[in-house]
């Protein structure tokens, strides 16, 4: 199986509207990530659909912890049908709101990609956001996303993990800056190791941000890792041949 693809689709945004439509070309049969900041002070999400696909919910988050100052959802689907766009009914009708979404081919669509053992979220004030997956379940190549939002400006700088790993971030989610309401982050791939990692951007000004990081299985890997059990991928013991009669020659 090649490696996972993934194809930006962009950000959008509006105000004075009870919803956002989150434009997009979405391909069948691939996976869809969406990240929306809304500018509402509940610390409520609002509701995804498109009126074909499950979308599922990863995270419900507020910079710095502090629901007045918005809140940052994450979505995905799988094994999606074509769509048309996503709309996200706001919490709050009116207020701001932007999304940045993207699909990805190559996601395991046979069931739930989604390695939850992987996933964190982080919330925080600074310049420096951190936030270090779990041990990862799949050695296949996941396909990791960090996720960014933060209450800021426009003419704040977002700069993205390039670390000493070499570990390969690089965008969608794409960066939308408007008013106070910011969001950007990164995708990498993970082959060869289930090893935890680190998602480390920075942003040029003091701000409080929050941050999910989030990991999906590929479609298929010949190194794929199973939990201990009776039907774990093990070395079988040796087979005693004691007492088989083998044919002279054999």
């Amino acid at each position: 199986m090649p490696p996972i693809k993934v194809v930006d689709q962009g950000t959008t945004s509006t105000t004075g509207n009870p919803s956002l439509d989150v434009s997009g070309i979405y391909v069948s049969g691939s996976f869809i990530f969406i990240e929306i900041y809304e500018q509402n002070v509940t610390g409520l999400a609002g509701t995804l659909s498109d009126g074909l696909n499950t979308w599922t919910k990863i995270s419900t988050l507020s910079p710095n912890n502090d629901p007045s100052l918005g809140t940052v959802s994450t979505w995905y689907s799988f094994s999606g049908v074509a769509t048309t766009d996503p709309i996200y009914t706001l919490n709050t009708s009116g207020v701001f709101c932007a999304a940045s979404s993207f699909y990805a081919l190559g996601v395991q669509s046979v069931s739930d990609p989604r390695d939850t053992a992987a996933g964190v979220t982080a919330t925080g004030s600074g310049t420096t956001l951190l936030a270090t997956s779990g041990t990862l379940v799949d050695v296949g190549g996941e396909l990791m996303i960090g996720a960014v939002g933060w209450n800021g400006a426009a003419t704040d700088t977002f700069i993205q993990d390039v670390n000493a790993n070499n570990e390969g971030w690089q965008d969608p989610p794409g960066l939308l800056k408007n008013g106070n309401t910011e969001i950007a982050g990164a995708y990498t791939l993970r082959p060869g190791t289930t090893a935890p990692i680190s998602y480390a951007p920075s942003i040029s000004v003091s701000r409080p941000w929050c941050l999910t990081l989030c990991g999906f299985r590929p479609e298929y890997s010949p190194f794929r890792v199973f939990p201990p059990g009776p039907f774990s991928e093990t070395a079988s013991a040796p087979v005693s041949l004691t007492g088989i009669n083998v044919p002279p020659g054999a």
